[in-house]
C-alpha cells in the first residue's frame, strides 16, 4: 500500500467515525479536516472534492463489510446450519443497523460502477451461503422448505430498510422515540423478528 493510499485511509476512516458521532451524513468540509487533522485542501488534493470522498467512502464501507462477511462465516462454518443461519441473520442486521445512516445514500446522487460492483458481490456472496445452509439444514433434517435464499436476503433487507426508512413512525412503537435509544431497542427486536421469520418459511425443525 503506498503513502497516498495510506493517508486516503486514515481520512476515510477519520470521516466515518465523524459520522458515526453525528449520526448522519451532514458534515462539513471543516468538521472532516480538523476529525483527519489535515488541511482543508488535502480533501480536494486526495479526492477531488466531497462528493467523491463520500462516494468513496461508501464503496470501502461495503468492501470491509464484505470482508467482514467472508471472515465471520468462516469462524461459524463448524456449526450447524440452523446455528449458522441464525448467526448470519444477527451479523447483517447489525452491520446494516450500526451503519443506519448510509441507507439515505445508498439511494442518492453519489451511485458508481464500483459502489454497484461491491453491493452486487456482497448480495451474491450472502446468497450463496444462504443457499448452501439451506441444502445442509434440510439434508440434516433441520429445515423443511427449499426457500428461495434470494428471498431470505430481501426478507433481511427489505425489513431493515423499512424501520430505517420509516423511523420516525416506527418509533411509535417503540419504549423510547429518543434516536439516541433507537439503536439499541431496534437491533434486538429485528434480529428476533427475522431470524423467526426466516425459520418459519424454512419450517425449522431442531434435530432430535
Amino acid at each position: 500500500m503506498n503513502e497516498l493510499n495510506q493517508k486516503k485511509i486514515k481520512i476515510l476512516d477519520a470521516v466515518e467515525e465523524l459520522i458515526l458521532k453525528k449520526g448522519d451524513l451532514n458534515v462539513s468540509v471543516r468538521e472532516i479536516a480538523a476529525q483527519a487533522e489535515i488541511n482543508i485542501a488535502m480533501i480536494s488534493y486526495y479526492f477531488g472534492s466531497k462528493n467523491k470522498m463520500m462516494q468513496l467512502l461508501y464503496e470501502n464501507k461495503i468492501r470491509k463489510t464484505k470482508e467482514k462477511f467472508s471472515l465471520f462465516t468462516q469462524t461459524i462454518s463448524m456449526a450447524s446450519p440452523a446455528t449458522q443461519m441464525r448467526e448470519i441473520i444477527n451479523f447483517i442486521v447489525s452491520q446494516l443497523s450500526e451503519s443506519y445512516f448510509f441507507h439515505g445514500f445508498t439511494l442518492s446522487e453519489h451511485s458508481s460502477p464500483a459502489r454497484e460492483k461491491y453491493i452486487w458481490e456482497f448480495n451474491e456472496l450472502c446468497v450463496q451461503k444462504f443457499e448452501e445452509l439451506i441444502q445442509k439444514g434440510i439434508a440434516v433434517g433441520e429445515f423443511h422448505r427449499a426457500v428461495r435464499p434470494e428471498d431470505i436476503l430481501a426478507t433481511i433487507i427489505g425489513t431493515i430498510i423499512f424501520c430505517f426508512r420509516q423511523k420516525d413512525f416506527y418509533k411509535t412503537f417503540l419504549p423510547s422515540r429518543d434516536d439516541s435509544d433507537f439503536i439499541a431497542h431496534i437491533q434486538d427486536r429485528l434480529q428476533n423478528h427475522v431470524s423467526h421469520t426466516i425459520f418459519s418459511l424454512l419450517t425449522y425443525q431442531p434435530e432430535g
